[in-house]
Order: C-alpha cells, then sequence, then structure tokens
C-alpha cells in the first residue's frame, strides 16, 4: 500500500480517531513524564491499539514510513509500537523501507504526471467564441494530443498495476472524450461555415 493509501486508511478507520473511546491525541506523545510513568502510559497505549484498532498495522507502517521512534527518547506510541520498539523495527527493516520511500515517491510524480496531462486535456477543450476554422483546426489538433497524452499516462499507470484487460476497457473514458471531441468540432466547424 502506498503511503497516500496508508494515511486516508489510518485517518478513516484508526481506533485513536473515535472521539468517544479513545486517548486523546496528546496523551498518543510522552509529556514531562519519569521513565516510569511513560512505560505505564505507553503500555496502557500499546494495548488500545493491540485489542481496539483495526488497522494497527497500517499505523505501523506508516510510522515507519514517516521515520518515527527516535534514538536518544522514547516519546511516542503508533501502531502499537513505543518510539524505541519503531526504531528497532525501522533499523531491521531500512532496505524494504528505502524501496517503499522510492515507490511512494514515484507513485507521487506520476500523480503530477497524470494531472498535468488531465489539465492539458482541459485546457484544450476551452471554447472560444466563434473560431475560425484555422483555429478551431489547430484547437482540435491540441485537445486530442492532449487526450493521447492523457491516454498514454493512465495506459502506462494501468501496466504499472497489472491491470487486466478488462479493467482497462472498463475506465476507457478518455477513448469517448476523444470521440465527443471530435464530434463537437465537426458540429463547430460545420456551424461556423454555415452561417457565414
Amino acid at each position: 500500500m502506498r503511503a497516500a493509501e496508508l494515511v486516508e486508511t489510518v485517518m478513516a478507520r484508526g481506533a485513536c480517531g473515535r472521539p468517544n473511546d479513545a486517548p486523546l491525541p496528546d496523551e498518543w506523545f510522552r509529556d514531562d513524564e519519569s521513565d516510569a510513568e511513560w512505560a505505564d502510559h505507553a503500555e496502557r497505549l500499546k494495548a488500545f491499539c493491540r485489542e481496539v484498532c483495526p488497522v494497527m498495522a497500517e499505523c505501523r507502517e506508516l510510522a515507519l514510513r514517516q521515520g518515527e521512534g527516535r534514538s536518544r527518547e522514547d516519546d511516542v506510541v503508533r501502531g502499537g509500537l513505543s518510539g524505541f520498539e519503531l526504531l528497532d523495527l525501522r533499523v531491521q527493516d531500512a532496505t524494504r523501507l528505502r524501496a517503499e520511500a522510492a515507490k511512494d515517491r514515484s507513485q507521487l510524480v506520476e500523480w503530477r504526471r497524470y494531472m498535468a496531462a488531465a489539465a492539458a486535456v482541459h485546457a484544450a477543450g476551452a471554447v472560444i467564441t466563434r473560431p475560425s476554422a484555422e483555429r478551431s483546426a489547430r484547437a482540435r489538433r491540441q485537445r486530442e494530443a492532449a487526450v493521447r497524452r492523457l491516454q498514454e499516462v493512465r495506459q502506462e499507470r494501468r501496466a504499472r498495476a497489472r491491470w487486466t484487460v478488462a479493467q482497462q476497457d472498463d475506465h476507457g473514458q478518455a477513448d469517448e472524450a476523444l470521440r465527443r471531441a471530435r464530434e463537437a468540432d465537426r458540429r463547430e466547424t460545420a456551424g461556423a461555415g454555415g452561417g457565414r
């Protein structure tokens, strides 16, 4: 699961987010407590996670990817583990966590490419009042190129996600958008030529 999905899952389903039965947000962090007081407090928090939280594993993974756990002080409980326990696990899983972080960054870059392609389709589809035939043809070519780029980005993402052909066919909106754009251009061109 990518980091963005982990955040959404933990925020939506984490037991710590329930207002009536969860410890308060500040209670998950150490606050001027002695080591013995914090140890007791942390054990109660970890027990809450183990006994109540349906997304403890996802929360733990998110904490590891976000670098929780410090070598100097045990000051947090996340995913059913104390800060020191998170640190130990982060050191053990360092190679895997670096690979996951790279995948998270790759997904973010991919999402930005996708949004840029979608924005280009939107910009290319802007309505020009009373366009000349030349401007209308140029706008159509720009819109078609933008839609093709969006299709390419979608196909790349789907191939990486190992979508089946049926799944890809179910999500063929770009082809439909291109067809509609061409049809609208034909109507505009016919309307502009006939009105003169």
